[in-house]
């Protein structure tokens, strides 16, 4: 038996999405066709390899022993990929850039320049918190501010990222505590849920309330920004996207603790594609005059 990439990469899609739904959605064809797919794969193993459950799609033993294999098939086939675009000296077509949701903030700005530098380069920027695998072509690109655990990848610095506590300046003036040591015990917070206190500053600030909990709880690191200027409370803000806001004031000297260093990740096999290359040499390049406005004192 021969078997199609087609149909194997429908498995995988199946085996890391647990649906023929979510499988649909990634690969971005029909659900019935996904079904044909594996009956397909599945009649030419003579093998079940998917129990049907109410909640799901779940791996039989024989999936489970054919997943490792399906893997390495396509690793294997994002080699030959990534071989076949180095081939072309033209840095040229679509590169895929995974960021969370801080980066993409620091990002946007830059993109008119990028794509004057590299006008026959298209992005798409996946904008999520989990890190998009690069050995299965999730992304050609990561641009985090920490590692993720595949050490396999090159990486590249870009820049460093310092944080402060800020407060809108209405809500600073009717709290004067804000100003002081006493703000953790007397102002309100705003930080993130239990489920996202990874992100930066979120421990950090849950070791100085203590007990307390931030009065205003989410998940979206990108709207931080937003809700310390509506003046609901004070909040720890990259200190970068902090200055875009007129209405807030920073109350800290840059937490050392927090600072945090944003690198390009690039798998081996990937790097030496002529458009992935130029990108990470623009990215490099535009974000050199990324600085922190340190120079402006806090609040006092």
């Amino acid at each position: 038996m021969q078997a199609d990439w087609d149909d194997i990469r429908i498995f995988l899609a199946i085996a890391r999405g647990g649906s023929l739904t979510r499988a649909a959605s990634t690969l971005q064809i029909s659900q019935p066709t996904v079904g044909r797919r594996l009956k397909k794969l599945e009649d030419a193993f003579q093998a079940r390899l998917f129990d049907r459950l109410p909640d799901g799609f779940a791996l039989t033993p024989e999936g489970t022993a054919l997943l490792p294999k399906a893997e390495a098939m396509e690793a294997a086939a994002a080699a030959l990929t990534a071989e076949a675009d180095g081939l072309s000296p033209d840095a040229e077509g679509t590169v895929r850039l995974s960021v969370d949701e801080v980066v993409a903030q620091i990002l946007a700005p830059l993109l008119p320049n990028l794509r004057n530098r590299l006008p026959a380069v298209e992005l798409e920027i996946g904008i999520e918190h989990l890190f998009a695998s690069l050995t299965r072509r999730e992304a050609d690109i990561l641009v985090r501010d920490r590692p993720p655990q595949n050490t396999n990848l090159i990486a590249r610095k870009l820049f460093d990222l310092d944080y402060a506590v800020y407060g809108a300046v209405n809500y600073v003036n009717a709290n004067p505590a804000a100003k002081t040591g006493d703000r953790y015990r007397e102002c309100d917070w705003i930080g993130y849920d239990a489920l996202h206190r990874y992100f930066a500053g979120g421990e950090w600030l849950q070791e100085r309330l203590g007990n307390r909990a931030p009065v205003i709880r989410h998940n979206d690191a990108a709207m931080m920004g937003d809700f310390v200027a509506a003046g609901s409370g004070l909040g720890v803000l990259p200190m970068i996207l902090a200055n875009r806001y007129p209405n807030i004031v920073r109350l800290t000297d840059p937490i050392e603790d927090l600072r945090r260093t944003v690198h390009i990740y690039v798998h081996q096999d990937i790097r030496r594609v002529a458009a992935v290359r130029a990108v990470m040499d623009a990215l490099a390049e535009e974000t050199r005059s990324i600085e922190t406005a340190l120079l402006i004192p806090p609040a006092k």
